[in-house]
């Protein structure tokens, strides 16, 4: 009776090494897409700091003002003509494609009183958020 259990179990065993699939596990976790970058808010109508022909530098920046904005850039009035696919100065595709600054309208970023109100507004919020919470 025991070389009967033993040869079926023997079997059972042969059978569920077949079952099981062939080659590397499945991932539990698959690797999750990176987050896609964000253009900061912006509204028609804002001045920003502008650099034409994407040359980043102190000398070259001027004043422009939003004419539209779309998900990933911006159109700038600027010395009475508009230019379009304005980048952010933080949008990773300047860092990716240097080249890309050839094609595009300019780099645009917030002016220095802009930033510091941000800067209050966001230290307000966390002010509230710690009194409520």
């Amino acid at each position: 009776m025991a070389k009967k259990r033993a040869t079926r179990q023997a079997a059972r065993v042969e059978k569920e090494i077949e079952a099981a699939p062939i080659g590397p596990s499945p991932d539990p976790d698959p690797p999750k897409e990176p987050e896609r970058w964000r253009m900061p808010t912006v509204s028609r109508g804002q001045p920003v700091v502008f650099y034409p022909r994407g040359t980043m530098s102190k000398r070259n920046a001027d004043l422009g003002f939003v004419s539209a904005v779309g998900e990933s850039a911006v159109s700038i009035s600027y010395r009475n003509q508009g230019l379009n696919e304005c980048y952010h100065r933080d949008d990773p595709r300047l860092v990716d494609n240097p080249e890309i600054r050839n094609e595009i309208g300019g780099i645009w970023e917030f002016t220095a009183d802009q930033i510091k109100i941000l800067d209050k507004l966001t230290e307000l919020e966390r002010r509230i958020q710690k009194l409520e919470g």
